[in-house]
């Protein structure tokens, strides 16, 4: 099996190599304007000449990987050597097809063409058969390593100076003068701003240096050097706080390793994403309920549901939770009773209000979750009737309540009465 990567940027390839670790039957090419040589089995073609080698490889590989379509010239020779496009496996990295006013009218129609699509966004894919009238297949992974959590051993941070990141790229989509404004009242502070730039609009890149420096002078450090994946996480392990300002999921690789590590991140409000499931506070929730026509409303959750379907089967089934005084605390419990379910549900009049997930719908039958867990994260160990428990056969409990210090004292506090009963236990 010959495998061709093709990308126009090395930041990804290196670390996806040394997961792939088969030089014999994966092949790199760079398609670059820079001059390098041949690097770790990678090669740049980067002169008019390597056209020509470009072509022989591509009809003389069985898999061609598509990091990204950034570069004008690969599209073209691709769009008019349609017989190679069956073979192509598209890494869709959302800068790529996002505005498809600004593409080209070839890259619109090669698009189209694609029937393989890679990405760990569904409402990506979605996004790309609305606008360019694909019909191909999609394969879901996370792509690269950056996206993937990690273990790290990080040294106590005894510093005083606050490292802030804004954004990931030199792209306008991170919307880094909204941020330098909304930062400016910080910039007397023991502060030092962050800006990875090393990849994107050039241009652009200037223009936030520009405006960077201008608010916060010394304290701006603008990072417009590719850094090797190790170099960067060290990087990012210095970070305290990072802010993300992307409209649509932007920079999941930057995420995901700064919440494995423990950072605040701050993502926009209004960043959902087509088919994800978001947990988002009370502000949000309720704007989005109050902007959309609501159609009906249901008891719900993950073990509310299973023991409603158990219900649904002529079995005696019990729940324990917790909701607020509040309409849909109501609507909770009566749905539950509605469905025969033995309910002992604590009700507060606490500040945090009855959990609920507004569930947008597209007209592709696309399901898009925004949760609040609300007071349900509040269940504790007197909320917990073990009594319910003993008699019970098997116990089933959410997995989710487990990050929660006083939720996993009533879950431990369950396990030992089932134990004590010898009630079977499982954990969603």
């Amino acid at each position: 099996m010959r495998i061709l990567h093709i990308a126009t940027e090395k930041k990804f390839i290196i670390p996806l190599m040394n997961i792939i670790n088969d030089n014999n039957n994966h092949r790199y090419i760079i398609l670059t304007k820079k001059e390098n040589d041949k690097q770790n089995n990678i090669q740049f073609f980067n002169k008019k000449i390597h056209i020509l080698k470009l072509l022989n490889v591509l009809n003389n590989c069985d898999k061609i990987i598509l990091h990204g379509l950034f570069s004008d010239a690969l599209i073209n020779i691709l769009f008019f050597q349609p017989w190679l496009t069956k073979k192509c496996y598209w890494f869709m990295l959302g800068g790529d097809f996002y505005n498809p006013k600004k593409q080209s009218i070839i890259k619109r129609k090669f698009i189209k063409r694609i029937k393989n699509f890679v990405t760990y966004i569904k409402g990506d894919f979605e996004y790309v058969k609305k606008i360019y009238g694909c019909s191909g297949e999609l394969f879901e992974c996370f792509m690269y390593p950056s996206n993937l959590t990690k273990n790290y051993t990080l040294n106590k941070n005894l510093k005083d100076t606050i490292n802030i990141q804004v954004g990931n790229s030199a792209d306008p989509t991170n919307n880094h003068m909204q941020v330098f404004d909304f930062l400016r009242k910080f910039k007397n502070d023991n502060i030092k701003i962050h800006t990875p730039l090393s990849y994107g609009n050039k241009n652009y890149a200037k223009l936030v240096i520009s405006k960077g420096k201008n608010i916060f002078g010394d304290k701006f450090i603008p990072m417009v050097e590719f850094k090797e994946n190790s170099e960067y996480l060290n990087f990012l392990a210095e970070i305290d706080i990072a802010i993300f300002a992307h409209e649509r999921q932007q920079g999941m690789g930057n995420i995901l390793t700064l919440l494995e590590l423990s950072k605040k991140v701050y993502l926009k409000k209004n960043t959902i994403t087509k088919g994800s499931m978001s947990l988002v506070d009370y502000d949000v929730v309720n704007r989005i309920g109050n902007e959309v026509n609501i159609i009906r409303t249901i008891s719900g959750g993950s073990v509310a549901n299973s023991i409603v379907s158990i219900a649904q089967q002529n079995l005696k089934t019990a729940f324990i939770g917790k909701v607020n005084q509040d309409e849909l605390g109501e609507k909770f419990s009566q749905g539950l009773k509605k469905e025969k379910v033995e309910f002992k549900i604590t009700k507060s009049s606490t500040n945090k209000y009855t959990a609920r997930c507004v569930i947008l719908v597209s007209t592709d039958a696309e399901r898009t979750m925004n949760t609040y867990l609300g007071i349900s994260q509040e269940l504790t160990e007197e909320d917990i009737d073990s009594s319910i428990i003993e008699n019970s056969s098997i116990l089933y409990l959410e997995g989710y309540l487990w990050d929660l210090d006083n939720a996993k004292k009533a879950i431990k506090k369950s396990i030992l009465a089932a134990k004590n009963s010898e009630t079977m236990v499982a954990l969603s």
